[in-house]
């Protein structure tokens, strides 16, 4: 029922499989990547299975998302904050530049839980890029349950509770 259903093409298909079967370039991808690498293989439930990497890690993301991105293509992600330097560091081997991070906690002295990361494939010397240390700092909440004005500005299009 989209009025945009003749630009839309849904397929039930492996990311890694994605640019044999897709003949199209992209501007942007957007993930949140399944995070967990270690412990179960072979999770019982889909929950379970949805939070471990499996083929999907952030890595094969841009591993793979770069024979599907247009020149100057982005890939945007969340991944737990103690990952953020290795995949950086494997992103620029990939030819990827950093472009915006963002580190996230719960509260004001809550440790780092996550960063949102915006990579540019292919940077130009024009392109403005960052390094890890330069990241912006979101806190989710004030107290339990009262979100932060920075929050609610970032997400009270999405949520109906804002």
């Amino acid at each position: 029922a989209s009025p945009w259903r003749d630009r839309l093409d849904a397929r039930l298909v492996g990311f890694e499989q994605l640019a044999d079967l897709c003949h199209h370039e992209f501007d942007l991808i957007v993930s949140n990547p399944p995070y967990f690498s270690s412990g179960i293989i072979t999770p019982d439930s889909r929950r379970l299975s949805a939070r471990h990497q499996g083929k999907l890690s952030p890595l094969a993301l841009l591993s793979e998302g770069g024979n599907l991105l247009k020149e100057k293509g982005r890939v945007v992600m969340i991944i737990p904050a103690d990952q953020t330097d290795s995949l950086v560091e494997e992103a620029m081997r990939l030819n990827f530049g950093l472009r915006r991070i963002t580190l996230v906690r719960g509260h004001s002295s809550a440790p780092l839980k996550r960063a949102l990361l915006d990579f540019a494939y292919r940077p130009t010397s024009d392109m403005e890029l960052v390094a890890p240390k330069d990241a912006d700092l979101l806190t989710l909440e004030e107290s339990p349950g009262i979100p932060t004005h920075d929050y609610t500005a970032l997400c009270r299009d999405f949520y109906l509770k804002f």
